[in-house]
């Protein structure tokens, strides 16, 4: 067989619903039900061969965040519309244009975890519009935003935040764009405690959420089913698919392959259909395969999904 007919060592042919096959009707019905997708970094930073693993997996959605090497909302217009263009031709559709909106220090703040800012506090708000640009020209209905790094005074900054959250909703309701804030363990928002509590505070229908079971795991807290409980399932609106596991010697996490780590997707993705969950879904593959890419790690991981939607 020819290599253009393999994508990574999987046969081209072998799509999302060859890999359900065997499961019957119902389970292939349920990853229908899923809006899947995947970062598209996280798979190939070129961004034609991350699309034309995602087409070949059978998938329809795309999360933009770096695209040939440059975060997506610092491209210029000429590289743009050359995203445009390979959007366009490929079938896709974005789900969620990333932004690295509020990962970023708060003023009179103090972070405790090292972190460091990519983009200062005071590019905030311009950067913000340049996000709602891309986003509408990609016709994207989603941003995805954070909440200030964590910090020593992280009990008392929740008003702060919420003060700079609607100030950046009303900057992106004119052009008709939602914002997704998602928990983060070395932002504000890290569980799912937290991120009811922001629920809570701000009932804004252009503020969604966006919930990363392995990140509430690392914030120090089981995701599913204590934390994910807690939530108002009806704001949230995009789920990312990641999995990791605890290293004794070191103390840390590691991510791993989707399914081997701690997080139990199996209940987390069952939930989510008896929730009648109707949001997008990415992968976030976050580790290298056995020959040193995301491109490797991406084809077990998304594989691993099938099998665990399955089960669901």
């Amino acid at each position: 067989m020819k290599r253009r007919d393999f994508l990574y060592g999987l046969p081209a042919a072998l799509g999302a619903a060859a890999l359900l096959g065997r499961a019957g009707n119902a389970q292939a019905a349920w990853l229908s039900h899923f809006a899947l997708g995947a970062i598209s970094d996280e798979i190939d930073p070129d961004v034609e061969k991350a699309f034309t693993f995602l087409r070949q997996f059978g998938l329809g959605w795309v999360e933009i965040r770096d695209v040939w090497g440059a975060y997506v909302t610092d491209i210029d217009s000429a590289t743009l519309e050359r995203l445009k263009g390979v959007i366009d031709s490929s079938g896709l559709r974005v789900s969620v244009v990333d932004t690295a909106l509020f990962k970023t220090t708060l003023p009179g703040t103090h972070p405790d975890q090292g972190q460091s800012d990519q983009y200062p506090y005071a590019v905030q708000f311009d950067l913000l519009k340049r996000a709602v640009e891309k986003a509408v020209a990609l016709q994207a209905p989603y941003l995805r935003i954070f909440d200030f790094w964590r910090c020593r005074e992280q009990n008392r900054i929740m008003d702060e935040v919420c003060e700079h959250l609607d100030r950046a909703i009303e900057i992106a309701r004119p052009a008709g764009v939602r914002l997704l804030v998602e928990n983060e363990y070395s932002c504000h928002t890290g569980t799912g405690a937290e991120m009811a509590g922001l629920q809570k505070k701000i009932n804004h229908p252009y503020l969604g959420f966006i919930w990363d079971p392995m990140n509430c795991l690392v914030a120090g807290v089981d995701p599913y089913p204590a934390e994910y409980d807690k939530l108002d399932k009806a704001r949230v609106f995009h789920v990312h698919i990641k999995d990791a596991l605890k290293d004794p010697s070191e103390g840390r996490y590691k991510a791993v392959r989707v399914g081997a780590g701690q997080v139990d997707w199996v209940g987390q993705f069952r939930a989510l259909l008896v929730d009648g969950f109707r949001g997008t879904l990415s992968l976030e593959t976050h580790y290298n395969g056995a020959d040193g890419t995301r491109r490797s790690a991406s084809l077990e991981s998304m594989t691993s999904i099938f099998e665990l939607i399955k089960k669901a």
